[in-house]
């Protein structure tokens, strides 16, 4: 039994329009086809996901190197001519999924690389008072009785990432005991069932 499993691939073709931001942008597989797939635009609670599937996107299109400063720019041309329109392609990819908010904090920064880097030093932060902050503001989010499931989990998970990026270590095992302790009463059968259950992912 799940609870609110994760979908199976990162890059999702179009499924449900409140969970993806329903733009579509093309990639090009080496078989010459076109695939639509849609990628939420970052915003202050996503960026765990949002990250693995920019990296997915960069590596099909073969930036990965440019966005995490590996590949330098060239001294000489055309090389140098060449690594500058990749650069660019990395940037307008980034820029094209992130929210207006977070558009703001890098329309001025002039290379894949930094303006990577700095999203990263603004979503990961890796100070302890984050850290202990985040897990403790996971730990309080509770289901009210009567609230829907579906988006309880979606909320829940929201937190759960943003407890994760701040530098907490939450297995699976652990993810669902603060799962099953955020339900209410009216869940407590469907805890004691499953307290146990080995089989039981999120």
């Amino acid at each position: 039994m799940e609870l609110g499993a994760r979908p199976e691939n990162l890059l999702t073709p179009m499924l449900n329009p409140q969970e993806f931001y329903q733009e579509q942008s093309p990639t090009t597989f080496q078989n010459g086809m076109i695939r639509k797939y849609v990628v939420e635009k970052l915003t202050n609670n996503n960026y765990r996901m949002w990250k693995t599937r920019m990296e997915l996107i960069m590596e099909r299109n073969n930036l990965l190197k440019i966005i995490d400063g590996s590949e330098k720019i060239p001294e000489d041309e055309p090389e140098r001519s060449n690594w500058k329109i990749r650069d660019l392609d990395a940037r307008m990819e980034i820029i094209m999924h992130l929210s207006d908010e977070q558009v703001d904090y890098v329309r001025k920064i002039k290379t894949t690389h930094e303006m990577w880097d700095y999203l990263h030093k603004i979503h990961q932060p890796t100070d302890g008072t984050t850290k202990i902050f985040s897990f403790r503001t996971l730990m309080n989010v509770q289901m009210k009785e009567g609230e829907k499931i579906d988006s309880f989990i979606l909320k829940w998970k929201k937190q759960l990432d943003a407890a994760i990026a701040a530098g907490n270590n939450i297995d699976e095992s652990s993810m669902c005991e603060i799962l099953m302790g955020a339900l209410p009463q009216s869940w407590m059968t469907f805890v004691s069932i499953h307290s146990d259950d080995t089989n039981l992912n999120l």
